[in-house]
This record gives C-alpha cells, structure tokens and sequence, in this order.
C-alpha cells in the first residue's frame, strides 16, 4: 500500500469511526496495520489523534511529511 491509498483507507477509518462502527481501540489497530515503508527503509504511519504522517527515526515516531 502506497501514501495515497493509506490515507483514502484511513479517512474510511475515520468515518466508521465517527459512525460508530469502529471503537478507539480498533482504530488504533487499524492504523498500526496501515503503515508504510518507503524506498530508504523509513517506516511512515498517520497519527491517531492528529491524522498527520509520523516517520520512526529508530527510536520514536516524529512528526514529518
């Protein structure tokens, strides 16, 4: 899965969760499934609270686009 196709999946996401389809836990586990490594090896993921990308450095998740 791409940038693109996770952030169309995750606004889905959203929404059933606003709908109440979805509890706050399975959410979060979604987003965990949906991240992506890009072409250097850096693994991406969209935060749960502030539906931003997020890049681990090796250590923590940091804000970055």
């Amino acid at each position: 899965m791409n940038f693109s196709d996770t952030e169309r999946t995750v606004a889905g996401l959203q929404q059933e969760l606003a709908a109440g389809r979805l509890t706050e836990e399975q959410f979060k586990a979604r987003l965990k499934e949906l991240m992506v490594q890009d072409e250097s090896g850096n693994w991406w993921m969209i935060g749960y609270e502030t539906g931003k990308w997020y890049r681990h450095d090796g250590k923590d998740w940091v804000r970055a686009d």
